[in-house]
C-alpha cells in the first residue's frame, strides 16, 4: 500500500489519471487472464483484510479510475447473489463485484475502465452480443478494445432496444468519462491549443536529473547476497581472463553482452563471450578450462512478472555453459530479474541480486563488482527461499 500510494500520488501530482488495477485483486492463483479467467478464492474476511484494504486506501486517496481484471471472486459474488453466481465469471461482467462491492461498499465513484475485452479471459465467457451490454450494466464505464467497433455498437443498440441495457446506465457511463476529462481541464486545453504539449516537453526525457536519480536508486538497491569465496572485488591480477555467459531471451542477450564486455574490458579484463550454441570442446578437462579462464561470470535476466511463465527456473539451454566447474574455477552469478535464482544455484558461492535490467543498473552493478562502489542494498525478499543450505 505504501508504494502503490506513493506511485499514484506522483502521477496525480503531474496531471495524470491512474487506473488502479486489477480489481478485485490478481495473483491469487496461477491462471493467465490471456487464456482463462483468474479465480481469487479468498473468503470475504481474507479479501477485506488484504486486497480490500489496498483498494479502499487508494479510493480514499482519490484515484479517479479503477480497472477490473478478468478475475472472479466467488465469495463476494455469492454473497451479493450475483445473477451469474454458480459460474466462474470474471469481474468484467459482474454487477456484484463492480456495483455492489466496488461502488457501494468501497464507495468508488470514479471511472471503471475494462481491461482488454478481446483476450480469452473475457471473450470465452459470454457471446459478444451479450458481453458488450453486460459490461456496461455490470458497471464498466469505458470498454477497451474491440474485435469490430461497428459490430459492438450494433450489439449496444440492440440491447438498448430490447431492454438489456438502459439509457440511464449508458448516460451514467458517458457522464463519468466526461467528468474525468473535465477534471483534467482537457476541454480548456483543447480551446487553448495546449492539449498536446510541444516538443520542448520531451526535454525532460533522459535529463541529467532523472539519470542521476536512476543511478542513485540503482546504487542503493543492488544487493550482495553471498560472497562466500571472498572473490569481490574482482581484480585483473587474479581474474584477468573472464568467460561471460548471459542467460536471457535471445533478443536482449547481445545488448547485455556488449554492455558488460565493454565495461569489464575498459577496466583491463579480457572477456570472452560464451555462445549458447557452442558445442562442448574436445578438451573438456578441468585443467583446460583453468588454463583458458580465471573466472566464470554468469548474468541472467528473467522477468518475474511475466504471466506466460507459471514457474521461473534457469533455462540452461539458453546458457550453453552450465556451471559445472564452480568448485574448480571462481564463479560469480548476477541476476537482473528474478531475485530467487539462488534456488537453482546452490553451489554458487558469489551471488548478486540487481533486480531489473537497464543500462544504468548494469553499469552500477559492475562498479560494485569491480570495487569502484560499495554494495548498499538490503534484500527486500528472502533470496535463500527459506533454505539454510543456500546461505553457504
Amino acid at each position: 500500500m505504501k508504494y502503490a500510494s506513493a506511485n499514484m500520488q506522483g502521477q496525480m501530482d503531474n496531471g495524470l489519471v491512474t487506473a488502479v488495477k486489477h480489481f478485485p485483486g490478481e495473483g491469487a492463483d496461477d491462471h493467465d487472464q490471456h487464456y482463462n479467467c483468474e479465480i481469487n478464492e479468498m473468503s470475504i474476511a481474507e479479501w477485506d483484510n488484504v486486497f480490500g484494504k489496498v483498494f479502499q486506501g487508494l479510493i480514499d486517496q482519490g484515484t479517479m479510475s479503477i480497472m477490473p481484471g478478468h478475475i472472479a471472486l466467488p465469495s463476494y459474488q455469492k454473497y451479493y447473489a450475483d445473477d451469474m453466481s454458480g459460474q466462474v465469471m470474471p469481474a468484467t461482467y459482474s454487477k456484484a463485484l463492480l456495483t455492489n462491492l466496488l461502488r457501494e461498499k468501497l464507495g468508488f465513484n470514479g471511472l471503471i475502465v475494462s481491461d482488454n475485452t478481446c483476450i480469452a479471459g473475457a471473450s470465452n465467457y459470454l457471446p459478444r452480443y451479450q458481453a458488450v451490454p453486460q459490461m456496461l450494466m455490470a458497471g464498466i464505464d469505458l470498454i477497451l478494445y474491440s474485435f469490430d467497433m461497428d459490430e459492438d455498437l450494433d450489439y449496444l443498440k440492440a440491447a438498448l432496444q430490447d431492454g438489456r441495457l438502459t439509457m440511464e446506465r449508458l448516460n451514467e457511463a458517458v457522464t463519468r468519462n466526461l467528468a474525468v476529462k473535465a477534471s483534467l481541464g482537457l476541454h480548456d486545453k483543447q480551446k487553448e491549443g495546449t492539449l498536446v504539449p510541444d516538443e520542448a516537453a520531451l526535454d525532460v526525457l533522459g535529463c541529467v536529473e532523472h539519470r542521476d536519480l536512476a543511478r542513485r536508486c540503482a546504487s542503493d538497491a543492488v544487493t550482495l547476497v553471498k560472497n562466500g569465496q571472498n572473490l569481490l572485488p574482482l581484480n585483473t591480477k587474479e581474474h584477468q581472463k573472464i568467460l561471460l555467459t548471459v542467460i536471457s531471451d535471445p533478443w536482449e542477450r547481445e545488448h547485455i553482452e556488449t554492455l558488460v564486455k565493454k565495461q569489464l574490458e575498459e577496466a583491463g579484463f579480457t572477456v570472452t563471450v560464451s555462445n549458447p550454441n557452442d558445442s562442448i570442446p574436445k578438451d573438456n578437462s578441468v585443467r583446460n578450462w583453468q588454463k583458458k579462464y580465471d573466472l566464470f561470470l554468469y548474468i541472467s535476466h528473467q522477468e518475474s512478472a511475466r504471466k506466460d511463465k507459471l514457474s521461473l527456473r534457469i533455462n540452461w539451454h539458453q546458457a550453453g555453459n552450465l556451471p559445472r566447474f564452480s568448485a574448480d574455477i571462481p564463479t560469480v552469478h548476477i541476476s537482473f530479474g528474478n531475485p530467487f535464482e539462488l534456488y537453482d544455484l546452490p553451489n554458487i558461492k558469489t551471488y548478486i541480486n540487481a533486480y531489473c535490467l537497464t543500462d544504468i543498473v548494469v553499469e552500477e552493478t559492475l562498479k560494485k563488482v569491480l570495487g569502484q562502489s560499495d554494495f548498499k542494498g538490503i534484500s527486500p525478499v528472502d533470496p535463500f527461499c527459506g533454505k539454510d543450505y543456500l546461505r553457504y
